[in-house]
């Protein structure tokens, strides 16, 4: 008798009688996963390239160590566990809005 039962026959039938519904007209707000950071807007991204700016003008340790610098200062305003790839985009992006020098790149001779 059980070798004369069907799987898929099986499963449909343990299944819920559901009544489908139209899609919610808006979308809930996207969160992020765990670990994920928020989105930061230009504004913040103009107050990264002014700590910057802050540390190379400061000399010594500031200007030989100016991301080290950053996030310092970003975790003392309450921004905390800054990641070295999180600076490394935020250096990108202040870098193309025009807030940061573009570094030149070394060729070889």
């Amino acid at each position: 008798m059980l070798r004369s039962l069907r799987i898929g026959d099986l499963i449909e039938r343990s299944r819920p009688a559901n009544t489908w519904t139209a899609p919610r007209a808006t979308a809930p707000p996207r969160v992020t996963g765990p670990g994920r950071p928020a989105a930061r807007g230009d504004d913040f991204i103009a107050e990264v390239a002014a700590l910057y700016r802050e540390a190379k003008a400061k000399g010594g340790m500031p200007a030989r160590k100016p991301w080290r610098y950053v996030a310092e200062q970003l975790q003392v305003q309450g921004v905390g566990d800054v990641t070295d790839g999180q600076l490394k985009n935020w250096s990108r992006r202040a870098k193309n809005l025009g807030l940061l020098p573009s570094t030149p790149r070394k060729e070889k001779e």
